[in-house]
């Protein structure tokens, strides 16, 4: 999308910037919902925690309305502030995040013929650890491995989204599996090549 694709995102933007209660509104309505879900899908917060996150989120999108440039959609924006918000909120917790699906692995495997409770034990350890190194790749890598293998996003819908050509996402897919298992065996997870 060009740059001009944004300008309604833009326009909406100085409407914030400026105070009017119709964009706030509009804001609140409309962005809240989705941020809360994004926030959930994404870490192991409990649905109040997520909700806390996304309402700080708007309260820093509503203070900082007038940095929006339109590099990217008004969505994409905010989701970078979320997820500036989570971490703050982990950090506050002294806690580590886990996605949704990390947790619900655990959890739901205890019903009915599920594993026994410490092969549980183990699958949470192991997500954890791929939670942890995940967090610590350089920021487009680790969004480039999210949108491909948690999101299940296609190559060009990811290379739109980061307006980046599918080839330098294809890279930096690349460097990030290599980056991601080079991690795991700092962790303890994996095997050492060579």
């Amino acid at each position: 999308m060009s740059t001009s694709g944004y300008e309604a995102d833009r326009e909406f933007a100085r409407a914030l910037a400026a105070g009017e209660a119709e964009a706030a509104r509009h804001l609140c309505e409309t962005y809240l919902p989705r941020l809360h879900t994004f926030i959930l899908q994404r870490t192991g917060l409990s649905p109040e925690e997520a909700a806390d996150v996304a309402q700080d989120t708007i309260i820093a999108a509503l203070r900082s309305a007038q940095h929006y440039r339109g590099g990217s959609s008004f969505l994409t924006w905010l989701t970078a502030i979320a997820k500036r918000k989570t971490a703050d909120h982990y950090r506050r917790e002294r806690r580590r995040p886990l996605s949704l699906e990390e947790a619900a692995a655990g959890g739901l495997a205890l019903i009915d013929d599920g594993p026994l409770p410490d092969e549980v034990a183990e699958n949470d350890e192991v997500a954890a650890v791929v939670h942890r190194a995940l967090w610590h790749l350089p920021t487009r890598q680790r969004e480039v491995l999210v949108l491909k293998y948690v999101d299940e996003l296609p190559v060009a819908e990811i290379a739109a989204d980061m307006r980046r050509s599918e080839s330098a996402v294809e890279s930096l897919l690349s460097r990030g599996r290599a980056a991601l298992r080079r991690q795991l065996v700092e962790l303890g997870l994996g095997r050492r090549s060579g």
